[in-house]
């Protein structure tokens, strides 16, 4: 008996790879995220306060002895003119010429503190929850206090409350999004702005609207997740991003009303053709993160051999230095005594 295999429409084949890339998307702005969020202020703080710190010292001890030499050229060359030269100014000039050098250590050892700040403080926040994931009555599963849940609950009531009284001014403009959020006619599309705060503020009341806990107490995983990132944007000033997000919601929940015809097959390609748009420059942004420092010094502190042979061969410099320091401050000494740099007494 003959089967006649029916052909995958358009529509459908649209609608599959609109799920895979909506997936796609999803993890590749989780590792973006996660990159430049967790991961590399981790490595720039784990970098600067080790290898940063060194080059700190060894940089500073080259300036040191650099400005020791300069300030013996000036008094030797004082002395062969038979003229007098203040050690104090010749060390001042020595000072200048390396003015600029200087400020560059000073920034540098100014990022070396805010690192070891950085990771003290992440080091609290991690004591902080080991003590409070054990002190908890739950046997250690990391559950909230209960003070903790009804605070939270308070302050979740407290918005919601707040929530309530912008909705019956925007109801209308609320169910015309959530209908027609694909509309590109739409209220949202021609909102014009004075200011960034208040397109923070109007992208903010939408998506709390869309996707709050209590306004949708049967929302999906995803949605929750959305909340979470929405919320986190906002008070990171992200306009992007809560512009993505609710442009992402639009687009989705449009794509709920699309049926298999020429308009709406349409309509789903310009939606494909957008993530596709969107997941490229994901995929760009990763690699560009990637390629940079402070991530390109992951691979350095990683490997202990290469960075402990790193780590001597700056302190062995710094020790050179040194000593070669302590040398020309005897013959800068014997020329402010008005000696023989060379002689032995």
């Amino acid at each position: 008996m003959n089967e006649i295999i029916k052909a995958q429409s358009e529509y459908e084949a649209l609608k599959e790879r609109i799920a895979a890339l909506r997936e796609e998307i999803a993890s590749l702005t989780a590792e973006r995220d996660e990159l430049l969020y967790q991961e590399c202020p981790r490595i720039k703080a784990e970098f600067e306060s080790t290898i940063g710190a060194a080059y700190v010292e060894f940089y500073s001890a080259k300036s040191r002895l650099a400005q020791m030499r300069r300030a013996i050229e000036i008094l030797q060359a004082a002395r062969n003119r038979q003229q007098k030269k203040d050690p104090e100014e010749a060390q001042q000039e020595a000072r200048d010429a390396y003015k600029d050098y200087e400020e560059k250590i000073k920034e540098d050892a100014r990022k070396v503190k805010e690192a070891e700040e950085f990771r003290k403080r992440e080091q609290q926040k991690e004591e902080e929850w080991q003590r409070t994931r054990g002190a908890g009555s739950d046997g250690g599963t990391g559950k909230k206090k209960d003070s903790e849940s009804k605070a939270e609950k308070a302050e979740d009531d407290s918005v919601h409350s707040k929530n309530k009284e912008h909705e019956s001014g925007d109801k209308d403009a609320e169910n015309s999004a959530k209908k027609d959020a694909g509309n590109s006619e739409s209220d949202e599309e021609e909102e014009t702005f004075k200011t960034r705060e208040e397109a923070l503020k109007y992208y903010h009341r939408k998506l709390v609207k869309l996707l709050h806990p209590d306004a949708n107490p049967d929302q999906s995983q995803e949605d929750k997740d959305l909340f979470h990132e929405m919320e986190k944007a906002f008070k990171e000033g992200d306009l992007d991003r809560l512009i993505e997000i609710y442009e992402y919601l639009r687009d989705r929940d449009a794509e709920k009303n699309l049926s298999d015809t020429p308009e709406d097959v349409e309509r789903l390609r310009e939606i494909a053709s957008a993530l596709e748009k969107k997941r490229d420059e994901l995929l760009a942004e990763i690699r560009k993160i990637k390629s940079e420092f402070p991530y390109t010094a992951k691979a350095l502190l990683e490997n202990e051999v290469e960075r402990t042979k790193l780590l001597n061969e700056l302190a062995n410099g710094v020790k050179l230095m040194d000593k070669e320091y302590q040398k020309l401050l005897k013959r800068f000494n014997r020329l402010k005594e008005g000696k023989d740099p060379d002689g032995d007494d």
